[in-house]
């Protein structure tokens, strides 16, 4: 199998499991559990053994209504395929293409989806060839189909879609089920068992993935399994196809075994020889020596790396050549006689000259050593070691030599080898000379003879100490032949043999006598110069030439020598680099530079401090020295900056708050204001400058009705000499022209006569504080109002339920003791007795349904409701009492138009205004409901019209209030509890609205109340075009009811947000204009009704945004990209929220 070409397999890979059953041959048609025909394959129509009836469209056709074969019916096995799973059955003959015939034999097998019957599979497998015919018929002709199957597959597995084995094909099923094959029908054995028994543990992992992917995904899987049989291991590629019919379902599943067992031992052992090969070549490549391997004949079989390199050849030039075509000094001759010499010893060494392939001449020291290979051939290593650069280095150390001993011999210094015991073994001609000795004297001294005694110790020197490398130099005094002292610096260097012994000692001795005498000139200058608390340094040629500590310390140095050779720019850090290079080039090009500067320092340790200097120069021996002398000012300069830190620290507390401080100052007999920061204008909506140009801007900025009692407050504390603070609370007009509550802390310092001469204020925004305490105020007049309600509660019920009870407890008592009533008084009674119970079931029901309001206890779910469709269900709910009251309904709410409310009370509130409209109108009038557009954009108006008989003025102002109880009789004498407008009013005021009440009396009655409106609109706002593109299409998919506008800024969408009713607000936080911080204050300020929702959606908002937007009132902010699962939810949580004030 391995030997199969990669056409086949490409081939393979094109065909789908659909079109790869049609081309084999094996008739299979599958049906389902009603016997449908769900998939028919083209090798089944074309066997010739169908009735014509199934031959065109047979998908979809019945088995039970009619015989699917020719020559057999096989209806009845079909039905029974659900208890027996199998069965086999011979339906005729079909000509071949060799002119012989074949007898047809049929296979069923049930179809089961868990223990589920789903259905059948039936096969056309087994062909037995009976004999030629000559025939005219054309034959069957699938011969190619099988050679193309048998290629493709070793062996091929067909299953129901829970893998449950239908078929099996190929000569490879004998091999690796042969214990199934012992039974003589091994496809019978295998028919009906799960797939996954008949593959290897292993692979169950990956059968169950490959099983799941396909149910998935509809596409086809594959994975490698091998089977172990009879201790010999074959290794299969399984290829799965889903055959799929109707709507992608699947039908059953196709399994294509694949044997690639030889290709894989064959990799393999490949494997192993290339990981042997690839071990000794990297052993022999990463030699540094030149590896060469001959064969018995000296030619060459191996040349590594090195070889190469060092050679110019590469390995294919030297393939198979012979050794001395390389080495012209080793001819063949005697090549072989080393090989000879080889079976004696061990190893062979000899040194020849090459000529490398770039001509070039080198030594090298050769090594020849002999072994075997594998098949026991004579083989020769050759190990080539460079020596080139060695016998190089070697003549030039002989030609220094000669050289050093040139130059020591006329040396100017005294140079001298000398024994351990100090006797000298060699002068040059300059110590003779200098001393004053002769040869032969020189001859009788030791070294120390020549100390000055008490020069030698003071200075503890001794030749023990040069041995032992205490001492590498020493100044020295020399006492010569004539009694003259010689000043020298003598530096030594210790010899040794090659035994490690003292060989001797060398010395060279400098005449430094008058450079003594010049330092001790400069001495004192050095002391002054050190003592200096000033740094001092000179520089020449941009280094340090002197440098005292002072100066040293100054940029974290101990001592001046650590700079000296130094560039001065080196001491500068780079933000004054630029500067003070310019001032050096300047100086040294003698052009005008200045002679004191500050810059900042780049210290040792990596600190910086400010430096002060002052430069001053001289000229010596033509060249320019320049003396500079330093002082660190950082102290001073850390005052200077702390200073200006302090001011801009203070700046920006004050920047930065919320509230505004200012200042004012007499001017003559006027104060000006001095100082605003910047906040008066978040506060106020105008800058600085404009209230610092015009003294009484505050003045004009005031509420009209604020103006006159702040102008009088404002007088009586300037001329109230005592006092020197006050707070004013007034209302002033923001430059967007919306109020704004501010409070003003005014504090005064006065000369003796009680004069102002400066201010210093404190301006507060107090408008959240004043709405806060507006809405504690209101709370609390609503609690007085609560209670006074439960008062009022308890007195209707004291006062209402009574009534009922009496008439129902009097008339009770009459029809128990009064033995004489009539049949037909009774039934009177009874009569009054019901209608009390109704009159108390009604008042009661009201008051539960009012109570409920009260103590929010009633479940308020608003939600978008069709206005049309509801009032025509409540007009529906009464139309039987109107007919047989002879009263006119009117539907007149025509437009399409939703509110936001619960459904349930919206029905309460129809129920008791219609209630009451039919109560009091006349046989023949009209009751009308309609609606309009509110003078509050985001709610409409609804009202409920009637022709009856009208509220008197002074009964107008009772309808709703529960404590009043205003009801009547209606025209026909109905009657009710009187609380149910109360309870109207409750429920309307609880959406956010409000009712009203127009009525003349015997013209009718308009009850008038407003809902918000359902808003089917989102207004998306950010500045990224591309993002806002992006997030519209994901908002559509989210809520597809919804029309979802756009704005690029802050200032845009504030407009669209006065203007139109929006369900949901999204915005970006970073936006040009106006960003989401300032667009979600503005909204949250302004008086608009109903306001939706807003969610924060931005790439740049960290937990600082959060909060501050959770601070006013935004629960949602999310970061982008978004969590798509938590920003829809929040979508929906914000969009079933009620739009309430």
């Amino acid at each position: 199998m391995v030997s199969n070409s990669s056409e086949e397999e490409k081939q393979f890979e094109e065909i789908t499991a659909a079109a790869l059953l049609d081309a084999i041959p094996v008739g299979v048609l599958v049906f389902d559990e009603q016997q449908n025909i769900t998939y028919l394959n083209a090798c089944f129509s074309s066997l010739g053994v169908l009735r014509p009836k199934f031959l065109e469209k047979p998908v979809g056709k019945s088995l039970k209504d009619e015989q699917l074969f020719l020559s057999a019916d096989i209806r009845k096995e079909i039905q029974n395929l659900r208890e027996q799973f199998f069965f086999e059955k011979e339906l005729g003959n079909q000509k071949t293409s060799d002119g012989g015939e074949i007898s047809i034999f049929l296979k069923g097998v049930a179809l089961f989806e868990e223990e589920n019957f789903r259905g059948g599979m039936l096969m056309v497998e087994d062909l037995k060839v009976l004999g030629k015919t000559n025939d005219s018929n054309p034959p069957l002709n699938n011969e190619s189909y099988l050679n193309l199957l048998q290629n493709l597959s070793d062996f091929m597995v067909l299953t129901d879609a829970d893998g449950s084995i239908g078929y099996v094909f190929g000569s490879q099923a004998k091999t690796v089920f042969r214990k199934n094959i012992q039974t003589g029908k091994p496809e019978k054995d295998l028919l009906q068992r799960p797939i996954n028994e008949i593959l290897p543990q292993a692979s169950l992992g990956n059968l169950e993935k490959s099983l799941k992917e396909i149910r998935e995904t509809k596409k086809r899987s594959s994975f490698l399994t091998s089977f172990e049989v009879e201790a010999e291991e074959f290794v299969f590629d399984l290829q799965i196809f889903p055959v799929l019919a109707g709507r992608r379902e699947i039908q059953f599943i196709c399994f294509f075994f694949k044997d690639i067992s030889p290709y894989i031992k064959e990799m393999e052992h490949l494997r192993q020889q290339i990981d042997e090969l690839q071990f000794y070549e990297t052993i022999t490549q990463k030699a540094s020596d030149a590896l060469l391997v001959l064969n018995a004949e000296g030619k060459i079989n191996f040349w590594n790396k090195a070889a190469e390199k060092l050679f110019g050849y590469s390995k294919s030039e030297v393939f198979n050549k012979p050794f001395e075509k390389f080495f012209l000094s080793i001819d063949h001759n005697k090549l072989f006689a080393i090989f000879s010499y080889l079976t004696a010893t061990e190893k062979y060494n000899t040194s020849v000259s090459i000529i490398t392939k770039q001509k070039q001449k080198k030594e090298i020291d050769i090594s020849f050593l002999g072994t075997k290979n594998r098949e026991s051939s004579q083989l020769y290593v050759v190990l080539c070691n460079d020596i080139t650069e060695k016998i190089e280095v070697e003549r030039v150390l002989r030609v220094s030599e000669e050289r050093f001993r040139s130059i020591v011999h006329n040396a100017s210094d005294l140079i001298c080898n000398f024994s351990e015991a100090g006797r000298i073994i060699y002068a040059n001609p300059s110590f003779l000379q200098e001393l004053g000795l002769s040869e032969k004297e020189l001859s009788e001294k030791k070294l120390t003879d020549f100390f000055e005694t008490s020069s030698a110790q003071q200075k503890k020197f001794s030749i023990k100490q040069v041995i032992q490398g205490k001492v590498k130099s020493a100044e020295l005094t020399f006492v010569k032949k004539n009694g003259g002292l010689l000043e020298v610096l003598g530096n030594f260097s210790v010899t040794y043999d090659a035994q490690k012994k003292l060989k001797y000692i060398g010395g060279i001795f400098s005449d430094i006598t008058a450079k003594k005498a010049f330092e001790q000139e400069l001495l004192l200058m050095r002391a002054i110069f050190e003592a200096s608390n000033d740094g001092i340094a000179v520089e020449s040629n941009n280094s340090f030439v002197i440098v005292n500590n002072s100066f040293a310390k100054i940029f974290g140095y101990e001592k001046g020598e650590e700079l000296l050779n130094t560039n001065p720019l080196e001491l500068v850090d780079e933000t004054d680099l630029l500067r003070i290079r310019g001032y050096t080039e300047a100086r040294a090009r003698k052009e005008t530079a200045p002679n004191h500067y500050e810059f900042l320092s780049r210290n040792k340790n990596g600190t910086q401090n400010f430096i002060e200097v002052s430069v001053t120069s001289f000229e010596f021996e033509d060249d320019i020295f320049f003396v500079v002398i330093s002082r660190d000012v950082s102290e001073r300069k850390r005052v200077q900056q702390a200073i200006k830190e302090s001011e801009e620290r203070y700046r920006t507390i004050t920047e930065n708050l919320d509230d505004s401080l200012w200042t004012a100052e007499r001017a003559g007999n006027n104060i000006r204001y001095t100082f605003f920061t910047t906040s008066i204008e978040k506060i106020t909506g105008y800058s600085q400058t404009e209230f610092l140009h015009d003294s009484r801007y505050f003045f004009k900025i005031t509420f009209p009705d604020d103006f006159k009692m702040i102008k009088m407050r404002l007088r009586k504390f300037i001329n109230n000499y005592y006092k020197n603070s006050e707070e004013l609370v007034f209302r002033i007009i923001h430059k967007q022209g919306h109020l704004v509550w501010i409070k003003n802390k005014i504090t005064v310092t006065r000369n003796q006569r009680g004069e102002i001469l400066k201010m210093f204020g404190l301006v507060s925004d107090i408008s959240i504080q004043k709405k806060a305490e507006e809405e504690v105020e209101k709370s609390s007049d609503n609690l007085k109002k609560l209670n006074d309600t439960k008062d009022r509660f308890i007195s209707i019920v004291s006062h209402d339920l009574r009534t009922p009870f009496s008439s129902i407890l009097g008339f009770t008592d009459i029809l128990l003791n009064d033995d004489e009533i009539t049949a037909e008084e009774s039934k009177q009674y009874i009569g009054y007795i019901q209608e009390s119970a109704q009159s108390m079931l009604a008042l009661v029901n009201s008051l539960l349904d009012w109570t409920r309001l009260q103590t929010g206890r009633i479940r308020f779910e608003p939600a978008k409701i069709d206005l049309f469709e509801h009032v025509k269900k409540a007009l529906e709910a009464v139309a039987g009492f109107a007919i047989k009251k002879g009263i006119t309904l009117q539907n007149l709410v025509t437009d399409e138009i939703n509110v936001f409310a619960d459904k349930s009370l919206l029905s309460q509130i129809f129920g008791n205004l219609l209630s009451n409209a039919l109560k009091f109108t006349k046989s023949g009038g009209t009751i009308a409901i309609n609606f309009a557009q509110s003078d509050v954009p985001r709610f409409i108006e609804i009202w409920v019209n009637d022709t009856g008989t009208g509220i008197s003025k002074e009964n107008l102002s009772k309808v709703f209030d529960v404590d009043a109880k205003f009801t009547s009789e209606g025209t026909a004498g109905e009657k009710g509890t009187g609380l149910g407008l109360s309870l109207v009013k409750e429920i309307v005021e609880k959406h956010g609205g409000k009712i009203w009440v127009e009525s003349k009396v015997g013209k009718g009655t308009t009850f008038k109340f407003t809902l918000p409106k359902a808003s089917a609109t989102i207004l998306l706002v950010d500045d990224n075009k591309t993002d806002r593109l992006l997030y519209s299409k994901i908002l559509k998919s989210f809520v597809p009811d919804y029309e979802i506008i756009l704005a690029g800024d802050g200032a845009e969408a504030w407009e669209i947000i006065k203007e139109t009713s929006l369900a949901l607000i999204i915005s970006d936080h970073t936006m040009p204009k106006m960003n989401g911080m300032q667009l979600v204050k503005r909204f949250r300020d302004s008086s608009i009704k109903g306001k939706p929702h807003v969610i924060i959606l931005s790439g740049d908002v960290g937990k600082p945004e959060t909060l501050a937007y959770n601070d006013l009132g935004v629960e949602y902010v999310f970061q982008k990209p978004v969590n798509l699962t938590q920003f829809k939810e929040a979508i929906e949580q914000s969009l079933r929220k009620i739009f309430t004030k």
